[in-house]
């Protein structure tokens, strides 16, 4: 199954096929994406509370440059939309964040 946003896609997968079905995504995106387990994720969340695991797709595909992962059959609304952010790009990573007291 494919969830999340276009720049920043999760997959769920059967289990024990996490390797292998990351593998498959890299192969098809190349260097237009970085492809992760979830294993490897520590490094951009940090510690995954046991509680939140369940949200995150067992791969994440977290596109580079102008490229995203589009599904119209899944998503349909994302193809009237004319921008994205949420991957892990230098710009994206720099959005502000506002907080109001």
């Amino acid at each position: 199954m494919v969830a999340g946003e276009a720049r920043f896609r999760h997959v769920y997968t059967r289990a024990g096929s996490e390797d292998a079905v990351a593998e498959r995504w890299r192969g098809i995106v190349g260097e237009r994406a970085v492809v992760s387990t979830q294993a490897g994720l520590d490094d951009w969340f940090g510690p995954i509370a046991p509680e939140v695991r369940g949200r995150i797709g067992d791969v994440v595909v977290a596109s580079l440059g102008d490229f995203a992962v589009f599904s119209s059959v899944d998503f349909a609304i994302e193809m009237l939309m004319h921008g994205f952010h949420g991957s892990v790009t230098e710009d994206e990573l720099r959005i502000p964040l506002l907080i109001a007291d």
